[in-house]
C-alpha cells in the first residue's frame, strides 16, 4: 500500500510552480520545472511528516479524490512508519 497525500500544482505568472498540499496549510514548495516541483514536493512532505511523527503530533490521513489535485508520495522510510501507526 503506499500513501499519497493530495496537492496542487499552479503555474507562476513570473516563472516556475508552486506546490501546496490540501491536507496540510503549512507544507508546501515551489520548483522551475513542473519535475522538480514534484520531486521538491515529496522531499518537503517527507520532511515534514518525519518531524510530525518525532513530535507526536496527529498526523491526517490523505485526502480521496480532489479533482485536478496531484498525489504525491513520501519516501519509503516515511511511509512505513506512517503504516506502523496503523
Amino acid at each position: 500500500m503506499e500513501i499519497r497525500y493530495p496537492a496542487t500544482i499552479e503555474h507562476q505568472e513570473e516563472g516556475g510552480f508552486l506546490v501546496q498540499f490540501v491536507d496540510f496549510d503549512n507544507i508546501f514548495t515551489q520548483g522551475e520545472t513542473l519535475e522538480e516541483a514534484q520531486f521538491n514536493a515529496a522531499e518537503v512532505l517527507s520532511v515534514m511528516l518525519e518531524v510530525m511523527l518525532e513530535d507526536g503530533q496527529k498526523i491526517v490521513p490523505p485526502s480521496q479524490n480532489v479533482a485536478g489535485a496531484h498525489y504525491i508520495a513520501p519516501d519509503a522510510k516515511t511511509q512505513a512508519a506512517l503504516l506502523s501507526m496503523k
